[in-house]
């Protein structure tokens, strides 16, 4: 049976009463309406002027389908549970009417609603928010925007009408491995509308298919090489080969295809059914025989949908666009299996025409062998096989042998064109061709900080400005016009959401657009604040956001991200990184960063240690600049040094001990009170600082000495090994304490 296939001169509409074609039906249909209320004046009435955008959930389905069927589109009955349709296609659409949906309703009022794609028709389904934005920046790029959007549980789908002489095709792509890709659904896929489960419309500007906005081949084409694929073009399908005629290079004889069918199942995968299909209709023409040989290996499976499906599915190779799938893909299946083509082969009998065979020689010991490699002499004549054909191939293709497809030792030269000389981006701190992640708490001054570094970088030549792009997504106005003005005088670029057209949500898909276009080498990127970016309490949208910031790096660019710490030090006073450690993990290079001068000081000291470096990275620098209040942003920046290596050590001596200065006050305390035996007194100090028992110790050992000017106590080793503290400072008590004790 044809299914019927709608063009623009056959559309329902026209072929429709101008009256209400419910009010039509016949009076047993209308009887069998029952409840829906078909001979209800008031229901008749509402069903004849019914829009799209009148269907909202929970519409009766009959309804809805009335609607979209008005409207031209070929509706079809859903499965109530699963994503297919309740009824066989071809037959539907033989009778598809409104008496036709009526009564179907009536019958099964809880089965859902879809349609089938005609050629008119495109559809794209993006499943993720990485997919819509990917989307809204390809509308915006063709300046098209669609008119009939339906949200779905996971994203959009989005219907467009394609300018005639438009080839698309369909194509899925699997969510998981690429979130950023759009599904594709074009003549005979089905798509569930509302108000199915989970589906609502978004916007409807449409009365008929006729009003969908318009697509022309630039956007479909750009859709596809968005997904990583060829655009779609028209496919001509192989010329028969009529008896006696010379059979052209590269095709096989129904004997060969039968005999590489025979040793596979079907269910193995749908990939591989798939296209052992795709395979036997190109070699046979689309012939008849062709598809009876492939409904006979499919109807071995217990997945086998039936021959009037697999008739359709034969019939839709027609239309594929992309690379002819050859009888090669099914010799590469048979191999990937470990199966011996030319013994199989060897096997078919008379009826195997043998082809001309290409001598592949072994690599020498210790070389990575072909990947594939079958190995026979030439065919020595039509008339006889050379026993050399029947006889294992040398090299077996095994687990070992594939992975060796992957090897990058044959693109060196390319990655080496790729390889970004090692400088530094900020002096001492980050590299050109690296991620490198910043922590630090509020008001520390780390947007100050690099910025003055950026601009030194920029200064001695190391960076070109015009490839920097700095995106500020933490700021107030007067601060990014402030920031903005300094961008501009030293020749880099300045981003904000929402200025420009630019969208935080976007910045995953322009950064797969620079990747795809080769844009990435020398490119250098700094995100203020990584929070706005992505979430970092989540690991996996963490690690994910990551795993692409790495391949913008792979590609030669330079990623700079400024981070904030979490509110509460570590225990040792040091900030902690806020969110997931995916982040640092999968960064090359990280820092903390934290004030160490004294508040009020009339210059903010602040320290940058390292957490993770790769290359000639150093472990600690030391930064100052000025505290005075009420200075410009142009003159903070312009009192920004680096603080030299002698200074920096006082400076960190001086910090330690502020650190410290509470806990040793406890200790004294302690001292004092007479608790005075190591044990008790790392006790004592522990429970009434709440430091932990190792950090007491710790503080303990680094200020007992003799040196007044660098300790604070020391001990003297008593009866059993004791060791009894006193303070180095004269004073009644700690004497006092020592007599106790027994100390003179």
């Amino acid at each position: 049976m044809t299914t019927p296939t709608l063009s623009e001169g056959d559309n329902p509409v026209a072929h429709q009463p101008t009256s209400d074609p419910a009010s039509q039906l016949s009076s047993p249909a209308s009887e069998a309406l029952g409840t829906v209320g078909v001979t209800d004046a008031q229901d008749e009435e509402r069903r004849g002027v019914l829009n799209i955008a009148d269907i909202v959930p929970g519409i009766p389905y009959v309804e809805a389908a009335l609607a979209l069927y008005r409207a031209g589109f070929r509706v079809i009955p859903g499965h109530p549970e699963k994503k297919h349709s309740s009824v066989k296609w071809g037959d539907w659409l033989d009778k598809l009417s409104p008496e036709a949906i009526v009564a179907h309703y009536a019958q099964h009022p809880d089965h859902t609603l879809c349609v089938i794609l005609d050629e008119r028709l495109l559809v794209l389904d993006a499943d993720t928010p990485l997919a819509v934005t990917a989307l809204d920046i390809l509308e915006q790029k063709f300046d098209v925007e669609s008119n009939f959007v339906n949200n779905t549980r996971r994203g959009q789908h989005r219907y467009y009408r394609l300018r005639k002489g438009v080839i698309a095709r369909t194509s899925a792509h699997s969510t998981e491995a690429h979130p950023e890709r759009i599904d594709i659904k074009a003549a005979r896929s089905l798509v569930v509308l509302p108000p199915s489960p989970n589906k609502t419309i978004a916007r409807c500007d449409i009365s008929a298919v006729e009003d969908l906005v318009e697509v022309g081949q630039d956007f479909v084409d750009a859709v596809f090489l968005h997904n990583g694929s060829d655009p779609p073009r028209e496919y001509l399908n192989p010329q028969l080969i009529s008896e006696g005629a010379e059979r052209p290079k590269g095709t096989a004889t129904m004997a060969e295809l039968e005999t590489m069918l025979e040793p596979r199942d079907p269910d193995r995968s749908y990939e591989i059914w798939c296209k052992s299909g795709m395979g036997v209709h190109h070699e046979t023409g689309g012939s008849e025989a062709g598809f009876q040989l492939w409904n006979r290996w499919s109807r071995r499976g217990a997945k086998y949908c039936g021959e009037r499906e697999l008739r359709a599915k034969w019939r839709s190779f027609d239309g594929y666009s992309g690379t002819p799938v050859t009888a090669g893909t099914l010799r590469h299946y048979l191999a990937q299996q470990g199966k011996n083509v030319a013994e199989i082969c060897a096997e078919a009998g008379p009826g195997f025409e043998v082809c001309e065979y290409e001598t592949i020689e072994a690599a020498p010991p210790g070389q990575p062998q072909p990947f594939a490699a079958t190995v026979v002499d030439p065919a020595p004549g039509a008339d006889q096989v050379d026993e050399q054909a029947t006889v294992k191939p040398d090299i077996q293709v095994t687990p070992e042998l594939i992975l060796t497809a992957f090897s990058i030792t044959r693109s060196l030269k390319k990655l080496k064109r790729e390889l970004v000389e090692q400088k530094y981006l900020l002096d001492g701190i980050a590299l050109m061709g690296q991620a490198t992640v910043l922590y630090a708490a509020f008001n520390t001054g780390k947007t100050l900080l690099v910025l003055w570094l950026l601009i030194q970088a920029i200064r001695l030549g190391r960076v070109d400005p015009s490839l920097v792009i700095y995106i500020n997504c933490d700021d107030s106005l007067p601060g990014l016009v402030e920031k903005g003005e300094i961008a501009a005088a030293h020749g880099f670029h300045m981003v904000s959401d929402g200025y420009e057209g630019f969208e935080i949500r976007n910045l995953q898909m322009i950064l797969l657009e620079v990747i795809r276009l080769g844009q990435a080498k020398g490119a250098v990127i700094v995100l203020d604040t990584l929070k706005k970016f992505t979430d970092l309490m989540d690991k996996r949208t963490s690690s994910n956001f990551m795993k692409l910031i790495r391949k913008f790096v792979l590609q030669g660019g330079t990623v700079l991200m400024l981070a904030h710490a979490n509110k509460k030090p570590g225990p040792d006073g040091k900030p902690v990184y806020e969110g997931t450690s995916d982040i640092l993990n999968d960064a090359d290079g990280g820092y903390t960063l934290w004030v160490s001068s004294e508040s009020g000081a009339a210059e903010r000291i602040v320290e940058f240690e390292r957490k993770k470096g790769r290359g000639n990275v150093r472990q600690r620098l030391t930064f100052a600049y000025s505290g005075v209040d009420g200075l410009s942003y142009e003159q903070l920046l312009a009192s920004v040094r680096q603080v030299g290596s002698a200074e920096a050590v006082e400076v960190q001596v001086a910090a330690a001990v502020r650190a410290d200065a509470e806990l040793v006050g406890t200790a004294k305390d302690c001292i004092r009170e007479g608790i005075v035996k190591r044990m008790d007194l790392l006790a004592a100090i522990a429970q009434r600082s709440k430091c932990g028992r190792r950090k007491a110790q710790e503080l303990l050992d680094k200020y007992t000495g003799n040196d007044p000017m660098q300790h604070n106590w020391t001990f003297d080793v008593q009866a059993r090994g004791a060791k009894v503290y006193r303070l180095l400072e004269p004073d009644a008590a700690s004497m006092s304490t020592s007599r106790e004790t027994g100390h003179e």
